[in-house]
């Protein structure tokens, strides 16, 4: 989710322009384009490379697919593909690795962005547009004239993760949450105590058990809280 956010961030902050003093022989009013912003730019570059290395394209019809989209289009596709199948891909030999990856890329693009930014994305407006609100605001309303909840909108995209299945292992591999890495052994006590319910996974390795991830994230949140 918050390399979601962030692309559109670096977006703004290469691109971002403010009204200043009218140069000299211009009329009053022009909008005068900030200096580009080398380290923004590299960092959007950097950030592309990483979700391109660990996508996992379905067939060559989805690859030429992506392929065809612009730098910032692709990308934000990446970003919400990584986001429905992470869980999935967490399960992969290379999960750890690439947790860790997108962890630091994270990291590394908060440090490349203004904060003075406050706005989180909210939608993709059918008409092109990416609708983005500060976090508190009620509702937003795109230039086309369709309108969103931005609470409800948020609230959403979280929910796209929470619903997911996940074993005690890997709800560890995702590193901290609310300040603290989540324990295998912590999970099986709250199993144990009836705090947690769970389906049985089967895989080639045996059966684990599965914990839907909204679940684990309440009683993390309760523990730290």
């Amino acid at each position: 989710m918050k390399l979601y956010d962030q692309i559109d961030e670096l977006q703004v902050q290469v691109t971002r322009q403010s009204v200043g003093a009218p140069s000299v022989g211009s009329s009053g009013g022009h909008e005068q384009a900030l200096p580009y912003d080398v380290g923004a730019s590299n960092m959007a570059d950097e950030l592309r490379k990483v979700l391109t290395h660990w996508y996992i394209p379905k067939d060559t019809q989805e690859i030429v697919y992506v392929a065809c989209m612009s730098a910032q289009i692709r990308t934000k596709w990446l970003a919400l593909w990584h986001l429905s199948e992470f869980i999935r891909t967490a399960r992969l030999e290379s999960g750890p690795a690439m947790y860790a990856q997108m962890k630091a890329v994270a990291e590394r693009s908060e440090s490349a962005i203004d904060r003075k930014i406050a706005k989180v994305w909210v939608a993709d407006c059918e008409c092109g547009r990416t609708v983005r609100a500060h976090p508190d605001k009620a509702a937003i309303t795109c230039e086309c004239g369709e309108t969103w909840d931005v609470a409800q909108a948020r609230a959403e995209m979280k929910a796209l993760g929470e619903e997911q299945l996940v074993t005690a292992r890997e709800a560890e591999s995702l590193g901290d949450v609310y300040g603290a890495q989540i324990r295998p052994a912590t999970v099986r006590v709250w199993k144990h105590r009836g705090k947690l319910s769970c389906q049985r996974l089967y895989c080639e390795n045996g059966c684990d058990h599965a914990y839907r991830f909204g679940d684990i994230l309440a009683l993390q949140q309760e523990k730290q809280s």
